[in-house]
């Protein structure tokens, strides 16, 4: 009877886990780290709105309560990085370590002159 009991627990145990390994929705580390972009392109943009300037750096941004762990860190745990220059154009890199760089750069402000929205901005295509 035990024996039957354990066989039985372990079998569920077995199913769990498979089920965990198959089913459950994980991103890939790159799409994960243009997820992470996108949002860090939507809290540069909230920032410039708020302060009439782009963050000086992505530390500056305030803590956003949907990150799990740091929003400047890419899927491997390295910092992205982030520059900007005198013609608002933003660029936000990763180095993964198993490819190429995954780069990602949007104009924070408008032709006419004010600051994007986040919704409807598109990254520069190259």
């Amino acid at each position: 009877m035990r024996l039957t009991f354990a066989v039985a627990i372990a079998s569920i145990l077995a199913i769990g886990f498979l089920c965990y390994l198959f089913i459950t929705d994980r991103q890939p580390p790159r799409d994960e780290t243009l997820t992470t972009m996108w949002c860090l392109k939507r809290d540069i943009l909230n920032y410039a709105h708020v302060h009439n300037s782009l963050p000086p750096t992505l530390k500056s941004l305030p803590p956003h309560l949907v990150y799990i762990g740091d929003p400047a860190k890419d899927a491997w745990g390295k910092d992205i990085e982030y520059k900007h220059g005198s013609n608002d154009i933003v660029i936000l890199t990763s180095h993964p370590p198993d490819g190429p760089a995954i780069v990602r750069s949007f104009h924070a402000k408008t032709p006419k002159g004010t600051w994007a929205e986040e919704l409807g901005l598109y990254w520069i295509e190259k």
